[in-house]
C-alpha cells in the first residue's frame, strides 16, 4: 500500500488506481514542504522523500522615500511626483514582495546607476539634493520569472530671494544658491547689484540702491 504525507498531513493521491502517484495541478506558495511516499507491506515498510522549495517572482514593488534624517518613511507609488528642497538629503528603498531574491537596481532615463550600497542596491541615497538632479528614477526587479518596475518623479524646488522693498509688476524672486555656489567654488566675491530706474517729469532718475553680498 502507497501513502503520501507532507508533515503531519496526509495526501490524497489523484490517481485512485495508482496511489503513487501525487499531482499538483497549480503549486503554491503553501505546497512547499518535505513530502514523503510510504510504502507498507504484511513484512515491513520502506518509504521516501523529497524536499519541495516552491519560489514566487515579485509581483510588486514599492518605493520608501526618507528626508534628511527623518525616519519616517513616504511610501510612493508608480509615476508619483516626490518634491525635495535643494540642498536637502534624501534616500529613496526599493522594496520587493515574494520570497525569492530579485536583482533589484535603480536608473535616471536611460542611465544604470552605481548603488551607494553594493549589498542592498535597493537603496539610492543622495546626499545633498541639487536642481541638476530633478527627473524619473526607476527601480527595476528582475527575476527568472519575469520583471517589475516602479518610477518616481523627482522635482527639486531651487532656493529664491524676494525683495520686499519692490511692489507691484516690479517685485520678482532670484535664485541665489547656484549662484552663490558658483562663487564659492571659483573663490570669488560676488556683487548682486539690482537698480531700477524710472525717470521722473523733470526728466530726474530714480533707483534702488546696490544690494552686496
Amino acid at each position: 500500500m502507497l501513502s503520501w504525507t507532507r508533515g503531519s498531513l496526509r495526501l490524497s493521491s489523484s490517481s485512485p488506481s495508482n496511489p503513487g502517484v501525487l499531482e499538483l495541478p497549480r503549486v503554491e506558495l503553501g505546497h512547499h514542504g518535505k513530502y514523503v511516499c510510504r510504502a507498507q507491506h504484511l513484512l515491513g515498510s520502506l518509504q521516501a522523500s523529497l524536499s519541495l522549495f516552491v519560489t514566487s517572482a515579485p509581483q510588486n514593488l514599492t518605493v520608501h522615500a526618507f528626508r534628511g534624517n527623518s525616519t519616517v518613511p513616504e511610501v510612493l507609488g508608480n509615476t508619483t511626483s516626490l518634491r525635495v528642497q535643494e540642498g536637502q538629503s534624501l534616500r529613496l528603498v526599493c522594496d520587493t514582495d515574494g520570497n525569492y531574491s530579485a536583482r533589484v537596481s535603480w536608473s535616471r532615463g536611460s542611465l544604470t546607476l552605481i548603488p551607494t550600497q553594493p549589498l542592498d542596491p535597493g537603496v539610492l541615497e543622495l546626499t545633498r539634493v541639487v536642481l541638476g538632479d530633478g527627473g524619473e528614477f526607476t527601480c527595476q526587479a528582475q527575476h527568472p520569472w519575469g520583471s517589475h518596475h516602479i518610477s518616481v518623479n523627482l522635482v527639486v524646488q531651487g532656493i529664491s530671494c524676494s525683495c520686499p522693498h519692490i511692489s507691484g509688476e516690479q517685485r520678482g524672486t532670484w535664485p541665489l544658491v547656484l549662484t552663490l555656489l558658483r562663487g564659492a567654488l571659483m573663490g570669488a566675491g560676488f556683487l548682486l547689484t539690482y537698480g531700477l530706474t524710472s525717470t521722473t517729469a523733470s526728466g530726474a532718475h530714480t533707483g534702488h540702491p546696490e544690494t552686496h553680498l
